[in-house]
């Protein structure tokens, strides 16, 4: 059965979606997993699409804006709107940005973005403040299914970016991903987190099977918040932060 808003994300990629129907589709699609699959297919057919609108004008129309000029496209618009509602990341940025070869093999690799109230998305490379929010995209050549980030401060405190886990109660698992892909994929939320320590470790874990939340909790509290978590199979990124109060 097809979801009531889906004619949201319809009217959202054409350009004909009013503020306040943009505002309910953004609160909306963390929840609902086929408007998010929705959106991404039209947000894939725009990308093979000269003709598209792009994501400053789309997003920009949506949220009645006026489009921005930043480098950053959607991103940036995202930026100067997260005052007035908590956003969904819907705009990708530059499809190489953060991302470098190893050579001449791609490997799996997660790229930071930092966004504050009235400025651009910024790629991140050595520092972040406590209240900024951070979005990713993610590089999958390989065959990993699932992936999982978190960040690791040095009193081995963990904060949790995808997936999220708000309840105690329950016990998520790593998100589902493209496979096999050179593509960019963005992920599709900001999210900030009260940090309280001076550094922050950003782990990326892309594996072959759904690790849970606690599975690795439990080995960050044997291993330390430094130290490779050491699953088999899975392939680990790290970057190491400074969290500037």
């Amino acid at each position: 059965m097809t979801c009531n808003f889906a004619s949201h994300v319809d009217r959202h990629f054409s350009g004909s979606i009013d503020a306040g129907s943009e505002r309910a589709l953004r609160e909306h699609l963390p929840d609902c997993e086929s408007c998010r699959a929705r959106y991404e297919r039209r947000m894939l057919l725009e990308r093979l699409d000269p003709r598209a609108r792009g994501a400053e004008e789309r997003l920009g129309r949506g949220l009645g804006l006026q489009p921005s000029r930043t480098p950053w496209m959607g991103l940036g618009l995202v930026a100067a709107a997260a005052a007035t509602a908590m956003l969904i990341v819907a705009a990708r940025p530059n499809s190489d940005a953060g991302f470098a070869t190893r050579g001449k093999k791609l490997m799996p690799q997660v790229a930071i973005f930092k966004l504050r109230p009235g400025e651009p998305s910024r790629p991140v490379s050595e520092a972040i403040a406590p209240k900024d929010e951070l979005a990713f995209s993610y590089l999958n050549p390989s065959d990993a299914k699932y992936l999982l980030v978190f960040g690791v401060d040095e009193h081995k405190h963990v904060y949790w970016y995808y997936p999220e886990w708000v309840d105690p109660a329950k016990k998520p698992v790593a998100v589902k991903i493209a496979s096999e892909d050179e593509q960019s994929h963005e992920l599709p939320a900001a999210i900030t987190h009260a940090l309280d320590g001076k550094q922050l470790e950003v782990v990326a874990i892309f594996t072959s099977r759904p690790l849970s939340v606690t599975e690795i909790e439990d080995r960050v509290a044997q291993r330390g918040s430094d130290a490779p978590l050491g699953i088999s199979g899975a392939v680990e990124t790290r970057t190491r932060l400074r969290v500037d109060k």
